[in-house]
């Protein structure tokens, strides 16, 4: 089963060598954890594929309430048919 997209958000600032619709955590490497939270946690990565360094932030929807799981769902949706640059 294939996936349309895994992107909640994504910076108009993204090069464009790394505008893609799915993500994988294995096509970055992990430097260094920025912030630990409840609900996320922030890490800068370097993209295995273009070398470029950037900060990815992790959810985790367990750890979630139920509204923030509908939002974020709800964010999934809307995104679903937006084109990337």
């Amino acid at each position: 089963m294939t996936k349309d997209s895994n992107i909640l958000a994504i910076s108009p600032m993204c090069p464009a060598a790394m505008c893609r619709t799915l993500w994988e955590l294995s096509d970055f490497q992990m430097l260094r954890e920025l912030h630990r939270g409840y609900g996320s946690v922030v890490w800068q990565a370097k993209c295995k594929l273009t070398q470029e360094l950037v900060v990815l932030k992790l959810y985790c929807l367990e750890n979630q309430c139920d509204l923030q799981r509908v939002q974020a769902r709800a964010t999934q949706l809307q995104l679903r048919d937006r084109t990337l640059p």
